[in-house]
């Protein structure tokens, strides 16, 4: 099989749910981004509701099947269970403020060709929900050095994923690209995208202000025989409301010969 086979390609998308903040008004548009069916799905800010409609839209995918907050109120994989099968799962502290996160993961077989996979995601503390504007101390610096250590000790040598938001357009890619990850926008040699906030939505009623400057807060990153082919930062709003406060990522991966 060559690099080129379609059969080594696979799609993955991470998206920040926003809870069910105007819920069920973002449910339609939620539905019409699963439309594009990717093979793999990191998620953030999940609860029950939202993971019932993923579960639904759905049909083919699974997802862990774990009972603790972590997997049901803060993130969670589903994958296409005709193109990979679970091996296993985790879900590991990293330094986060929130009682719940946790460096989510789960390694799967990809069927087409048999090659492993450790797929991640985490959501990494929001500058408004920390101290460190009055301590001047970034705390996904930490949070991101310790993700790298799990997914380091979780992974090995096997291809990675880590998706997610990072609430952070510098520090976290820094380190991740330190550590041997690429993001997909510089593995493409383009330029990363504002994923935050997503249009037409208001910030009207949340903690934000009203005015928020555009950022890049959600990132894909991959270490390992893995290689980008396309990426996409995705609006996908219907009748003028977005499926979310944050756009989704969009990516086609494909196995490289090196994992061969």
């Amino acid at each position: 099989m060559t690099t080129a086979s379609p059969d080594a390609r696979f799609t993955a998308m991470s998206i920040n749910l926003w809870n069910t903040q105007r819920w069920p008004d973002r449910e339609a548009p939620l539905r019409t981004l699963l439309a594009r069916h990717p093979d793999l799905l990191c998620v953030q800010e999940l609860r029950p509701t939202l993971g019932a409609v993923l579960d639904e839209a759905l049909p083919g995918h699974l997802r862990v099947a774990n009972d603790t907050r972590s997997w049901t109120h803060e993130g969670n994989v589903w994958w296409d269970a005709t193109r990979f099968e679970a091996l296993a799962h985790g879900a590991e502290p990293f330094g986060a403020i929130e009682r719940d996160r946790r460096a989510l993961w789960v390694r799967l077989r990809h069927r087409p060709t048999g090659e492993e996979l450790v797929v991640a995601t985490v959501h990494l503390t929001w500058l408004g929900g920390s101290d460190e504007v009055d301590t001047g101390l970034n705390p996904r610096l930490a949070q991101t050095r310790a993700v790298v250590r799990i997914l380091d000790e979780v992974a090995g040598p096997t291809p990675c994923l880590l998706m997610g938001d990072l609430n952070d357009p510098a520090v976290p890619a820094r380190v991740l690209h330190a550590a041997g990850f690429s993001d997909a926008w510089s593995a493409l040699g383009v330029t990363p995208g504002p994923t935050f906030p997503a249009f037409p939505l208001s910030t009207e009623g949340s903690r934000r202000p009203p005015f928020v400057p555009p950022s890049t807060l959600d990132w894909q990153f991959h270490r390992g025989a893995l290689r980008p082919l396309l990426t996409e930062i995705v609006d996908q709003p219907r009748r003028g409301i977005a499926p979310s406060d944050h756009r989704a990522l969009h990516t086609l991966y494909t196995f490289t010969a090196a994992a061969r």
